[in-house]
């Protein structure tokens, strides 16, 4: 695109709006100096800005300066000023690789872009005016892609100030592509001049240095994202990190932090970084399990598993918010940092998703599948114990929070879940189940009861907090179930005894009366059924 030069005007108060010419400029590796020579170079090149400003014989009048960090950009304010904004940039260029002998001894390279585009000049906080708009937006985009020593010309300002001019003092490479900021595309060319600036032959060996160089960097990036999560105690986060700096070839920095997280081959740090899963992992087996993790980039409202599907791998969150969804439950749950996810089947054999995990907001989640974290549970009791410990607090927490059996108590629960003396069972084929004292509520798994009236039930679980049938069902009108189940298939159940849910249900009277709706349908169900029939699970109201 070629703008239009004539499109300029600067406004009875002296403001500047339209089309410019825009040169900007920043000096290399600014960070690395040190403070006093951070402060020594900014006033070199601005002294070496003035003077290229004067040889080119512009006035005040004729741009304007907008500081910007360790650099800044110029705004020419005239067709014949924007035409010298070339010169006054080799001419800074050439004071920055030649200083005068008694300039400041910190030697120094700088990166310039030129642009040409519209801008407006406005008030600004703390001085008279200032230069805003696209015009200075792109030349800083070009800017940001300019290389060492390089001045990188957009299209637009080569076509529209410099194209026709006579004389051949300065050389443009051939155009190119390059992609910047929020995806826009930008035509820019190489400009030199007399040794000034890249040669054409240096400038296209390094033009797609950014494949290497930005592989490099992101590398770096990560690992320095690796130690800041580290650092603030985000394991999850450090573990996400280090899983894309396996994926670039960085093994032994991966390996160096696996050192770090694991508590049992520790190296001397101060970060904290315990977990309460993969610290208890030696580092070898922890860089295993680094390297069986799939990272999953979701977006807003995403749903990461669905309620119902095979449950074969375990989720952990990194960033966004994540929410479970419980068939049964009014409000999602909101999912606390650092929370395994999808871990039940781990301890429950075939056992589906039992609730739909979705993100709120775009996220990350790790997802690491089952077959190499049960491979490390084999081998490592101590963390086995740890995450079926969690499994059974989750089972018992789930159950006690269902409206299905427990309406009303979800406060109680959250506030104290020790209190209620709930603990998850797993029970074998074949035993029997103690129904004179206690209830099984059953999350998968099959029992048959012999009730009080005579009467026969087979109880099935069918995997779904919402739907979790009872043996051993505990009411004010009475106790159903007689004094014994017997267990046809591996089972799975919240246990709890029949004095505290007494308690409970005298606390809680829509809890006691929907527990005196189970022991009616209990009857309802074994006068229904027969031995000659289909097995059937008792559901819940």
């Amino acid at each position: 695109m070629q703008l239009n030069s004539g499109n300029q005007q600067i406004s009875t108060n002296g403001h500047a709006a339209g089309a410019f010419a825009v040169l900007g400029m920043d000096v290399v590796s600014f960070s690395t100096l040190d403070e006093d020579d951070q402060i020594g170079v900014i006033g070199q090149l601005m002294k070496y800005v003035r003077q290229a400003l004067m040889l080119q014989d512009l006035k005040e009048d004729d741009y304007r300066w907008s500081p910007a960090g360790d650099g800044g950009y110029l705004t020419f304010l005239s067709v014949i000023a924007g035409r010298s904004a070339i010169d006054v940039a080799f001419s800074i260029f050439q004071q920055v690789a030649n200083p005068p002998r008694k300039s400041f001894d910190r030697r120094f390279t700088i990166r310039a872009a030129l642009h040409a585009g519209s801008v407006q000049e406005s008030a600004d906080l703390g001085r008279d005016t200032n230069i805003w708009g696209m015009g200075i937006n792109t030349t800083a985009r070009i800017l940001s892609i300019s290389d060492e020593n390089q001045l990188l010309v957009s299209k637009q300002y080569h076509d529209t100030y410099v194209k026709d001019q006579p004389g051949d003092a300065y050389h443009f490479g051939e155009p190119y592509w390059r992609t910047v900021k929020h995806g826009i595309t930008l035509d820019v060319m190489n400009a030199s001049k007399s040794g000034l600036g890249l040669g054409g032959d240096e400038e296209r060996g390094r033009r797609w240095r950014y494949l290497g160089g930005l592989w490099n960097k992101t590398a770096e990036e990560f690992e320095h994202l690796m130690s800041d999560t580290m650092r603030s105690g985000d394991s999850i986060a450090a573990i996400a990190a280090a899983r894309y700096l396996l994926d670039m070839g960085e093994e032994q920095r991966v390996r160096d932090f696996c050192k770090i997280l694991s508590n049992l081959d520790a190296m001397t740090v101060s970060f904290p970084v315990e977990h309460f899963l993969f610290s208890g992992m030696p580092s070898d087996v922890l860089f295993e399990v680094v390297k069986s993790v799939k990272p999953k980039v979701i977006g807003a409202n995403e749903v990461i598993c669905e309620d119902g599907v095979d449950a074969d791998s375990c989720f952990f969150p990194v960033s966004g918010r994540i929410v479970l969804e419980i068939r049964g439950r009014d409000e999602p749950a909101p999912v606390k940092k650092g929370q395994m996810l999808g871990e039940f089947s781990l301890w429950i054999p075939n056992l589906k998703r039992t609730a739909r995990i979705r993100s709120l907001d775009p996220g990350l989640v790790l997802e690491l599948g089952h077959r190499p974290l049960e491979t490390v549970l084999r081998q490592h009791e101590d963390v086995a114990n740890i995450v079926y410990s969690l499994i059974q607090r989750r089972v018992v927490e789930n159950t006690l929070l269902s409206p299905a059996l427990f309406p009303g108590m979800a406060k109680a629960v959250k506030d104290g879940l020790s209190k209620f003396n709930a603990k998850c069972v797993k029970v074998a084929s074949g035993e029997k189940l103690n129904l004179s004292s206690q209830a099984f509520i059953m999350l998968v798994g099959k029992v048959r009861v012999q009730c009080a009236n005579g009467g026969q039930l087979d109880v099935v679980g069918g995997g779904h907090f919402d739907q979790m049938p009872v043996v051993g069902i505990y009411s004010t009108i009475g106790n159903p179930d007689g004094e014994e189940g017997e267990v046809l298939e591996d089972t799975v159940a919240v246990q709890i005894g029949h004095d505290t849910l007494q308690e409970i249900q005298t606390t809680y009277k829509d809890v006691g009366r929907l527990w005196s709706g189970l022991y009616g349908t209990r009857l309802h169900d074994v006068k229904c059924w027969s031995p000659g029939q289909k097995s059937k699970a008792a559901q819940t109201p």
